[in-house]
């Protein structure tokens, strides 16, 4: 039990210092790219504190782990939009890009929408089994390309140079060592907490789900809060709300849907209630972001106070489900 504990939090460990490694390499490459705020975000830094995440769910979908993989993604999604968004907005005004609320939440919600009915085809009676296989893993994918050619398309014609803040002067050579080294650590650390999540699991006599939504995807989650919050201290709120929500775009039509063509996943319908929430955040911070009139760009203390809120009752209500 010990040693499974130790393997679960020295993975864990690993994974987000590799996952800092492989946001400095890649922020240092992107400045001398010269890439938007924006686009950082959307892009590189979203798939570097995604990492975890994506290391995580091919090995677990290799060792046939699917619960693992649907909580470590559906728990780190949620995690993201009402927790992390809601510390930020309790502590700090977010302004919102427009293209954001326009553009990259929208497809989020979408995303979320489409995932929700292709894993749950048993409804349509397409299989007896719910499941997400290979073929809806290349549909989800669809999406992630929809994603990036938008991000890349709206980064050339709304191209701004001047609020691209991070300005990590590396040479080459050690932008490219961080890199590569942070893709190692994420491997290593990836293998480490698959293992000592499921013989934890195992070990306390409770689903492999719930682990993976109370350890593993708040673990992997905290690049995200840590790059967010280092983004707004050098008054870089753009990149902030970029980077959690195109890693949640990240998440479910990349990772999650590579996760199902290396395996197919298996599903529950007790987990619909966990989908239904994170569709319901990606809505609630849309609507937030829009405003009552469509004009208030901008999240404020009484949004970061709501999102806590439903971020506690959700841990709530995964305690008493477990417990049942």
């Amino acid at each position: 039990m010990l040693l499974d504990l130790l393997m679960l939090i020295g993975g864990l460990a690993m994974l987000i210092f590799g996952g800092e490694r492989l946001v400095e390499g890649a922020s240092a490459l992107a400045y001398r790219w010269g890439m938007s705020q924006r686009m950082v975000g959307l892009t590189l830094v979203a798939f570097g504190t995604s990492a975890p995440e994506l290391f995580v769910n091919l090995l677990a979908s290799w060792y046939g782990q699917g619960e693992l993989t649907l909580g470590n993604i559906i728990g780190s999604n949620i995690f993201n939009i009402l927790a992390v968004m809601g510390i930020l907005a309790l502590f700090t005004h977010i302004k919102v890009e427009r293209a954001l609320v326009l553009v990259e939440i929208p497809l989020s919600f979408m995303i979320g929408i489409a995932l929700y009915l292709l894993i749950n085809d048993s409804m349509w009676g397409a299989n007896e089994v719910n499941m997400l296989g290979r073929q809806e893993g290349l549909v989800l994918i669809l999406f992630f390309i929809m994603f990036m050619y938008t991000a890349m398309f709206l980064s050339r014609t709304r191209r701004q140079t001047s609020d691209f803040e991070i300005k990590v002067y590396y040479p080459m050579w050690r932008a490219l060592l961080y890199f590569v080294g942070g893709i190692i650590l994420l491997g290593l650390g990836g293998e480490l907490t698959v293992k000592g999540a499921v013989n934890t699991a195992l070990e306390l006599g409770v689903s492999v789900y719930f682990i993976s939504v109370l350890g593993i995807a708040f673990g992997t989650s905290l690049p995200e809060l840590v790059t967010s919050i280092v983004a707004l201290t050098k008054k870089l709120p753009s990149m902030s709300v970029a980077n959690l929500i195109g890693s949640n775009i990240f998440n479910v039509s990349f990772i999650l849907a590579l996760s199902a063509v290396v395996r197919p996943i298996k599903y529950d319908p007790i987990y619909n209630p966990d989908l239904w929430l994170f569709i319901a955040s990606t809505f609630i911070l849309w609507a937030m972001g829009m405003g009552l009139k469509g004009k208030k760009l901008e999240l404020h203390r009484t949004h970061g106070v709501i999102m806590l809120i439903l971020f506690s009752a959700y841990i709530t209500y995964i305690f008493v489900r477990e417990l049942r």
